[in-house]
């Protein structure tokens, strides 16, 4: 239960952050999602788990009406990008119209 409330919170502000932006020209009809990750310790990273951990992101994405739906053809996902910064750990999403 923790779980899926954590998940339906994370979901809600995702789609609250990209409407935030007024972005005038959505719905897209594909787009391009970059994840850059920045943690406060140095160490290995699996970039398959970290891309998992975004499903709640992606569906706000859509939420958001961004894109009609999260699957292949209308989201793709970069490889995730992981950086350092001891002092504010976050996840910073880059979504870029493809024409």
């Amino acid at each position: 239960m923790m779980k899926a409330a954590a998940s339906k919170k994370y979901r809600r502000l995702a789609r609250e952050a990209v409407e935030a932006e007024c972005v005038e020209s959505i719905p897209w009809s594909k787009a391009k999602v970059m994840a850059s990750f920045y943690h406060k310790t140095d160490r290995r990273r699996d970039p398959d788990n970290a891309t998992g951990s975004l499903k709640a992101v992606y569906d706000g994405i859509v939420d958001a009406s961004v894109v009609s739906d999260d699957d292949h053809k209308h989201m793709r996902r970069g490889e995730p990008e992981f950086n350092l910064d001891h002092i504010h750990p976050r996840v910073v999403l880059t979504i870029e119209r493809i024409e």
